[in-house]
C-alpha cells in the first residue's frame, strides 16, 4: 500500500493535467484565431473616431460581422447601421464576411459605403475579407464590388490592401473618392484589367503623393479614366507600359494634378477612340511632354491632352500621316508658355482634326500646313488668340466652306505675314487671311512682324 498510494496520485496527476491540457487545447468553434486571417480593420489614429456602413440607393444588404477584438463577433445590420466609436487612439474594429459572398455592392449609383467621422483614422488589413471570410481570395466577385467604399472619407489616413490579380467591371470605381488625407495609393498587381477598374479610384485624393505601379500590359475600355484626377499633390506618374490601347484608357488619367511634373513615356503604336483624351489636362507643373510615336491615330486620341498646361515649354513631335476626326483637337489649348508649335506632315486631314489645338499658345510662327484639300472644320480656332502669332503658310488652293477655317485667327496679332499658293483667293477676316497681314510678295517677314 505504502508503494502503491504515490503511484495512484502520480496517475491522478497525470490524468488532470491532460484533460485540463485537452480542454485547454480544443478550439472554440464561436472564436477565430487572430494570427491566421488578416481582417479589413479601421484604427483610430485620433480618439473618439467613428465608423459606419450604410447602402446607398436600393442594394440587397449582405451578411456582414465586424469585431473590436477578433474575438467576439457581432453580426451588422446595414438597414439599421450603426455608429461604432473608437474611444482610444489605437483601437480597432474588424469587418469581415461570415462566408463567401458572390457580390457585394450592385453598380454604380447603388452601393455600399463607410462613413467616417472627422477623427483620423487608418485603414489595413485585407479588402477581401468583406467578401470571402479566410481573405484567401484574388478573385472580385462582382462588378462595381467596391465601388465607392471609402467616399468622402476625408479622416482616413491609409488604405487597406487590395490583392485581388482577377478584376471586375468598375470593381473600384471611386473607391477612395475624396479621401484628401490619403497619402499614399495600395498596390494594385493585377495585370489583367477589366471595364472601368480602376476609373475615378482616386478622384480628388489631394494629399496623395504616390502613385502605385501599374504593371497592366493589356488594357480595356476606360480602365484607368481620371484614375488620378484633381490629385493635386501627385509628383510623379507611375509607368504606363502598355503598347496596345483601349478605348478611353487613359482619359483624364492625370487631370487636375497641378504637382505632376514629369509625363510617364507612353510607347503605345496602337491607339484607339479617345485613349490619352484629357491626360494632363490642368497639369499645371509639367513642362515637358512625353514622346508620341504613334504614326496612325485614332478618333480624339490626343483631345485636349495638354490643355490647360501652363509651365509646358516644349511640344512632342508628331509624325502622324493618318489623322482621324478631332484627332489633335485643343490638343494644347491655353498652353501659354508653348513658344513653339510641333511639325504637322499630314497631307490629308479629318474633320476637327487641329481645332483648337493651339489656342491661347505663345507661339510665334505657325507650323507649315502643307494640305492642299481641307475637311470640314479641320483647321477651326486653330491659333485662336495666340497673342504672339506672326507667320502662317498653308497649302491649299480653296478656303472651301467657311467652316474648315471658322475663327482660326480670332484675336492673333494685326501685323504679320501670310504664304499661300497663288491661286488662293486673298480674303481678310477671322475665317481668313488675318487683318492687316501681307501675303507672299507683300507679306511682312516673320522676324519684322509685330
Amino acid at each position: 500500500m505504502k508503494k502503491t498510494f504515490p503511484i495512484l496520485i502520480a496517475a491522478f496527476v497525470a490524468f488532470t493535467m491532460f484533460a485540463g491540457c485537452e480542454k485547454a487545447d480544443k478550439p472554440d468553434p464561436k472564436k477565430d484565431d487572430p494570427d491566421t486571417t488578416e481582417y479589413l480593420y479601421f484604427e483610430a489614429v485620433e480618439a473618439g473616431a467613428t465608423v459606419k456602413m450604410e447602402i446607398v440607393g436600393s442594394v440587397d444588404a449582405p451578411s456582414l460581422e465586424y469585431s473590436t477584438d477578433l474575438t467576439e463577433w457581432t453580426s451588422y445590420d446595414l438597414n439599421k447601421p450603426e455608429v461604432i466609436k473608437l474611444e482610444k487612439a489605437g483601437d480597432k474594429v474588424y469587418w469581415r464576411s461570415p462566408g463567401k459572398l458572390d457580390r457585394f455592392s450592385k453598380d454604380e449609383t447603388n452601393y455600399i459605403h463607410f462613413v467616417l467621422g472627422k477623427k483620423k483614422v487608418a485603414a489595413g488589413g485585407n479588402i477581401m475579407s468583406l467578401v470571402d471570410k479566410t481573405c484567401e481570395s484574388v478573385t472580385i466577385p462582382s462588378r462595381c464590388c467596391f465601388a465607392w467604399l471609402f467616399d468622402n472619407g476625408t479622416a482616413l489616413v491609409s488604405s487597406p490592401k487590395l490583392p485581388a490579380t482577377n478584376l471586375k467591371d468598375g470593381c473600384y470605381f471611386h473607391m477612395f473618392n475624396g479621401c484628401i488625407s490619403l497619402e499614399k495609393a495600395p498596390e494594385l498587381p493585377a495585370t489583367s484589367l477589366a471595364l472601368g477598374c480602376y476609373e475615378y479610384m482616386f478622384l480628388g485624393c489631394t494629399s496623395l503623393k504616390e502613385a502605385p505601379e501599374l504593371p497592366a500590359a493589356e488594357l480595356w475600355l476606360a480602365c484607368y479614366m481620371n484614375m488620378f484626377a484633381d490629385c493635386a499633390s501627385l509628383e510623379k506618374a507611375p509607368e504606363l507600359p502598355a503598347t496596345k490601347l483601349a478605348e478611353y484608357c487613359y482619359d483624364g488619367m492625370f487631370q487636375g494634378c497641378t504637382s505632376l511634373k514629369e509625363a510617364p513615356e507612353l510607347p503605345a503604336m496602337n491607339l484607339s477612340k479617345r485613349c490619352y483624351a484629357w491626360m494632363f489636362n490642368g497639369c499645371t507643373s509639367l513642362e515637358k511632354a512625353p514622346e508620341l510615336p504613334a504614326t496612325k491615330l485614332a478618333e480624339q486620341c490626343y483631345y485636349a491632352m495638354f490643355q490647360s498646361c501652363i509651365s509646358l515649354k516644349e511640344a512632342p513631335e508628331l509624325p502622324a500621316m493618318n489623322l482621324a476626326e478631332n484627332c489633335y483637337a485643343w490638343m494644347f489649348n491655353g498652353c501659354t508658355s508653348l513658344e513653339k508649335a510641333p511639325e504637322l506632315p499630314a497631307t490629308e486631314l479629318a474633320p476637327y482634326c487641329y481645332s483648337t489645338m493651339f489656342s491661347e499658345c505663345a507661339i510665334t510662327e505657325a507650323p507649315e500646313l502643307p494640305a492642299k484639300e481641307l475637311a470640314e472644320f479641320c483647321y477651326e480656332s486653330m491659333f485662336y488668340d495666340c497673342p504672339n502669332l506672326s507667320h502662317i503658310k498653308v497649302g491649299f488652293e480653296n478656303w472651301g466652306s467657311d467652316s474648315a477655317t471658322l475663327e482660326w485667327v480670332v484675336g492673333v496679332p494685326s501685323a504679320g505675314s501670310f504664304e499661300c499658293p497663288d491661286g488662293l483667293e486673298v480674303k481678310y477676316g477671322d475665317n481668313f487671311i488675318p487683318t492687316g497681314w501681307g501675303v507672299n510678295d507683300t507679306a511682312t517677314p516673320p522676324a519684322a512682324a509685330s
